[in-house]
């Protein structure tokens, strides 16, 4: 295994993805489960500051741009596997948090 890949490294998810077709032969599923989150109000009215941009853009990067990295390229190696009966060449599963719920 690779040593802390980062979903947002095209390097690091190419890397991985070589590693599973090396190991396995080929890839049939991907499943994303990296998320962050910075549990911060966005204005606090105590302390007269505004939730961080940077914190968030951090957030957006893994959170969505990771999870679109490990699409794209985790889908570029299964095209190359040969339809099952289904016609299907492998499968894709993105997470989210429950934390979405609670407002988070």
């Amino acid at each position: 295994m690779l040593p802390s890949p980062q979903v947002t490294s095209e390097a690091d998810v190419k890397s991985a993805v070589a590693l599973a077709k090396e190991k396995f032969g080929r890839l049939d599923i991907a499943v994303n489960c990296a998320g962050i989150a910075v549990a911060v109000k966005t204005y606090n009215f105590k302390k007269e500051i505004a939730h961080s941009l940077e914190d968030f853009q951090r957030v957006i990067n893994v959170n969505i741009a990771g999870t679109f990295n490990v699409i794209r390229l985790a889908v570029a190696e299964m095209g190359r596997n040969e339809p099952d009966a289904d016609g299907q060449r492998g499968v894709v599963v993105n997470t989210a948090s429950v934390a979405a719920y609670d407002g988070q």
